[in-house]
């Protein structure tokens, strides 16, 4: 049996969209009994919500998690002078076992050196595993990210163990669109000398590897594949098992055109450019405001809020924090469309969402037009794709979804099979079995 150090700085009962593929490859990797895991974490919730505690149920107890108190100051060699210089020391003899040795010397001694995630997480993991491991040195060592400290953490565990680095990609790193990965002065460089130096590189889409190829020379195509988030059948087996959820169940909503948007909104995803479209429906077509509901289920960041609350006919809709997965999943199932945001800078992306939306066969509505996001919608005819600010379009698609669209059986036969291909276990299970061969 070989031990895995798994660096997953979000995992339950912590609830973000990145936790759930981490958690899915423990879950099975318990099963098959190849490895022995560790899992290497940030800062976990003192009083983690119903959605958490759902999660960590699933976390088998023969799993080894060692959380790391966050370096919370993001200024990575800050804090009192003793401090400073114990940080200090402690990195320059982690870079010892960088084989870069100028990018060693650019991180130690470059003013105010700053990396995604925090130098001082770095140090600080380092020193942990360092301390955990010393009778049980680990044979694989891989990072998933954002956050991409992690990376960094895990080639110099690699490094020093003299393991085998893999890395896998739920996000780009510097190469993201999105705000949420703060790029810093160490971050490029460091990219490429994971990437060199990794033994294998996991992606979540074709188009995400292909475009890292095309922008890391140095990164070998041979080490790097594939694989796709995916959705819980163990979740969608529970959701059965509710009768009916109580939040539809309002007299409020009887023949009303159910939407629902259920997830995160972020920055990458916010509601603004939807409910504008939705304004331009209104005035052309003021009917609608008696026949819609409109939901948004989950955690909002304040700008989210704000737009929401904004928007001019906000009694159609219905704000409702973040639900443990099978309720989110039973709501899928009794809305009449499920609401799925397509901004440009997703083009690379597929949201964990949209495998949960295509396993409660429920028709879903794209606002934007591209990428992986429309090329699997209209593989599968699972919905319709409204291009930005197209009133007209999302007007059409109301008034089919009212009438009782749906798929043919054909697309649904072969919506069933990109399902079970893209279930959490078979994903996870194809991603051990790849680890296992390098």
């Amino acid at each position: 049996m070989k031990n895995l150090i798994l660096l997953a700085w979000e995992f339950p009962p912590l609830i973000t969209g990145g936790v759930y593929r981490p958690l899915s490859l423990v879950k099975y990797a318990a099963e098959r009994e190849q490895f022995e895991i560790f899992v290497i974490t940030g800062s976990q919730p003192n009083n983690p919500n119903d959605a958490g505690k759902y999660l960590l149920k699933q976390i088998p107890e023969n799993i080894q998690i060692i959380p790391i108190e966050s370096d919370k100051s993001q200024k990575n060699l800050i804090g009192k002078i003793g401090e400073k210089l114990f940080l200090l020391k402690e990195l320059c003899k982690l870079l010892f076992y960088c084989k870069n040795s100028l990018l060693a010397f650019h991180t130690i001694f470059k003013k105010a050196p700053k990396l995604n995630g925090g130098l001082g997480n770095v140090i600080k993991t380092f020193l942990v595993v360092k301390k955990s491991f010393r009778d049980n040195p680990p044979d694989l060592v891989m990072a998933s990210g954002p956050p991409f400290h992690n990376f960094v953490t895990a080639y110099l565990i690699a490094r020093y163990y003299q393991a085998k680095l893999i890395l896998e990609y739920r996000d780009e790193w510097t190469e993201c669109p999105f705000d949420f990965v703060n790029i810093g002065s160490c971050d490029r460089p460091w990219e490429v000398e994971c990437l060199k130096e990794s033994d294998l590189v996991i992606f979540t889409t074709k188009s995400m590897m292909k475009h890292q190829l095309k922008v890391f020379s140095d990164l070998d195509p041979h080490k790097c594949c594939v694989i796709r988030n995916g959705w819980d059948h163990e979740d969608y087996e529970k959701a059965n098992q509710i009768e009916k959820t109580n939040i539809f169940l309002n007299d409020r909503f009887n023949d009303k055109l159910i939407i629902a948007f259920i997830g995160h909104l972020f920055s990458h995803n916010l509601p603004e450019p939807f409910l504008k479209t939705l304004e331009k429906l209104f005035q052309n077509n003021p009917d609608f405001k008696e026949k819609l509901k409109l939901f948004f289920i989950g955690n909002k960041s304040p700008k989210a809020l704000q737009q929401i609350a904004s928007f001019t006919d906000n009694q159609i809709i219905e704000n409702i924090t973040q639900i443990p997965k099978p309720e989110a999943m039973k709501l899928m199932q009794e809305s009449s469309a499920l609401l799925l945001f397509n901004s440009h800078d997703l083009g690379r992306y597929i949201p964990g969402k949209l495998y949960d939306y295509l396993a409660a066969k429920t028709p879903i509505i794209v606002h934007g037009q591209g990428g992986e996001i429309e090329s699997i919608v209209t593989e599968l005819n699972a919905g319709f794709i409204i291009p930005w600010g197209d009133s007209e379009a999302l007007a059409n698609a109301f008034k089919k979804i009212q009438e009782g669209w749906q798929p043919t059986e054909e697309d649904l036969a072969k919506r069933d099979v990109w399902l079970n291909e893209h279930t959490r276990k078979n994903l996870a299970l194809k991603t051990l079995e790849i680890i296992e061969s390098i």
